[in-house]
């Protein structure tokens, strides 16, 4: 048979991607072996599973040498061939879609063969051909420095080295070099700050002490004071990185909003994706806690990214599904039902194929308990796999109400008990959720036990319950509890 990764690559592709496979077999410049192009006409006929026992290796053998004895190595040699042919049209089918990349790798070819002149015409044409006037750094960075090198490379073998032209395409050169350095400084350690923040851990030095070595709002000014195109785009990845760290005022928020909502035109969709994925966490973390109505933001943040059209692309990364929990969960606390259920009907079209079942069950879930469908609600929660923790907090969270909607209070309890169980085992729950938790454990034990035994809430708990103001299910608990007053 095909090894398991040879045919999980050929279920990838669709039918005119399978067609153009074979044309790439057939040609001679890729492949001199008939055995393999009939191997492909084999492996052709059990497509789209390829589970067929017509590719074992004596019933292939015996097609392709009919009158030979078998040995399986001879075959297994062969079909590790086509697996690895078929890696490389998976690399050519790329190069030949990214015409940036393919003329890159032409002008560094005629530079190699002393043709620097022809290779600078080359340069200067794919230069402005695609430039689209985007200010992002990560994907036109590779791109443009690579042509920079290879233009000054040329000039160099000219020996043009003291040209006003070689001097201009040095400095931009440099530039280059510096932005996207700053920008990966800033983007790793807006990482770093928030993985050690989530789940703490060794903290990386070397990074801290080059970051620490650097005046970076000195430089910061410095661009905004020379109007440098990259001002705002660097100055966002930096606010970014010192919120991750740092408490947030209004007055900061606004500050980075109007930075991004200035900027997020100009650039790529991965930037446009990475600003609003990144400013949304830190409305839930830092500014809802001391007011929800910053629920509003988000969903202002959400419908900016449908705006922005930014889906669907199949050259961008799948839609995250952090994010679309978050844009889906704001807008269930706005009561924007309706919004809702649009945002899931076309935003789990772009999520990771392996998460999306996922994330749309969770989502119908939690559609269902809003609609009193409390039976279906669980349905649904119950097909969910959980993978992290979040989901794990969520999940439990939604069958205790589930539960308690139902009045199965019995089940409320072991639900309930079963989160209180995960909590004080769970070393994996990040400190911000700790509290969270406690603080909601102790309002539902109040809410089954009076509801169980047809009793009022203490009007003290239900103070308690407001004043905390931040924990799981704050909304449903006080509606809950006004109630039973």
């Amino acid at each position: 048979m095909l090894s398991n990764q040879t045919v999980e690559i050929l279920k990838s592709l669709d039918k005119k991607e399978m067609k153009k496979f074979g044309i790439f077999l057939k040609s001679p410049y890729f492949n001199t072996s008939e055995q393999i192009v009939k191997i492909f006409l084999i492996a052709q006929k059990t497509y789209p599973d390829f589970s067929d026992n017509s590719l074992d290796y004596e019933k292939v053998f015996k097609k392709l040498y009919p009158t030979e004895k078998y040995t399986e190595p001879r075959i297994k040699n062969l079909y590790s061939d086509f697996g690895n042919l078929l890696r490389k049209f998976i690399g050519y089918e790329q190069l030949s879609l990214n015409s940036e990349d393919l003329d890159v790798k032409i002008a560094d070819g005629l530079g190699k063969k002393n043709l620097n002149r022809i290779s600078n015409k080359l340069i200067l044409k794919s230069l402005n051909e695609n430039d689209d006037g985007t200010l992002s750094i990560p994907e036109k960075f590779h791109f443009q420095y690579r042509m920079n090198v290879n233009f000054i490379h040329n000039l160099g073998f000219l020996r043009e080295y003291m040209s006003p032209e070689y001097i201009k395409w040095d400095i931009a050169l440099t530039e280059k070099l510096t932005i996207f350095f700053l920008s990966n400084l800033l983007q790793i350690s807006f990482f770093d700050a928030l993985n050690h923040k989530t789940f703490p851990r060794g903290e990386n030095t070397i990074l801290k002490e080059i970051r620490n070595s650097m005046d970076i709002e000195k430089i910061l000014k410095y661009m905004e004071m020379t109007n440098h195109e990259y001002a705002s785009y660097l100055k966002i990845q930096y606010l970014f990185f010192y919120y991750t760290e740092n408490n947030v005022t209004e007055e900061n928020y606004l500050e980075l909003k109007k930075e991004i909502l200035k900027t997020i035109h100009k650039v790529q969709k991965l930037d446009q994706i990475q600003f609003i994925s990144r400013i949304i966490p830190i409305i839930f973390t830092k500014l809802i806690p001391v007011d929800k109505k910053y629920h509003k933001e988000i969903l202002d943040f959400a419908k900016l990214f449908q705006e922005l059209k930014i889906y669907p692309d199949a050259d961008i990364q799948p839609f995250a599904v952090g994010l679309f929990r978050d844009i889906f969960t704001a807008a269930i606390i706005l009561n924007e039902d309706e919004w809702a259920e649009n945002f899931i009907e076309e935003f789990s079209n772009y999520l990771n194929k392996d998460l999306k079942d996922n994330a749309i069950n969770y989502c119908i879930g939690v559609m269902h308990f809003r609609k009193g469908n409390y039976e279906k609600s669980l349905n649904s929660l119950n097909n969910v796999k959980i993978y992290d923790v979040v989901e794990k907090i969520n999940i439990r969270f939604y069958y205790l109400v589930n539960y308690i909607e139902l009045k199965a209070y019995e089940s409320a309890f072991a639900a309930l008990n079963s989160i209180r169980q995960f909590y004080n085992e769970s070393k994996e729950i990040p400190e911000m959720f700790k509290t969270r938790i406690e603080i909601s454990l102790k309002f539902f034990n109040e809410i089954i036990k009076c509801e169980e035994k047809g009793e009022k809430i203490d009007d003290f708990i239900y103070q308690e319950a407001i004043e905390a103001k931040r924990y799981v299910h704050v909304q449903y608990i006080l509606e809950k509890m006004e109630k039973l007053l």
